[in-house]
């Protein structure tokens, strides 16, 4: 049985740069009325993995090169990944 501890390094580690990396995808995927709540999800979620990667480099924690590589994808995914509402409607053309 894992421990309350470990619970929380894991999800410090992998766990939230997972859901910002989710959050990304799901603001390039979505169109529509949501389009605009899931795009000030996906800010938050960057704000604080920037925040979590500062406070794991400034500790010297084991997992700094995983905080910085997913910070690194949420911001060169943002403008490489294509987004759905950058597509022109049929209706337009």
């Amino acid at each position: 049985m894992w421990s309350m501890i470990a619970l929380v390094e894991a999800m410090n580690t992998l766990g939230f740069p997972l859901l910002a990396i989710v959050a990304m995808f799901a603001s390039k995927l979505t169109a529509g009325p949501t389009a605009r709540i899931v795009d000030r999800c996906f800010i938050v979620m960057l704000t604080l993995q920037c925040l979590l990667t500062i406070r794991t480099v400034i500790s010297m924690d084991m997992s700094w090169l995983v905080h910085m590589m997913t910070l690194m994808m949420l911001i060169v995914g943002t403008v490489v990944i294509p987004s759905i509402r950058d597509t022109p409607s049929e209706s337009s053309l």
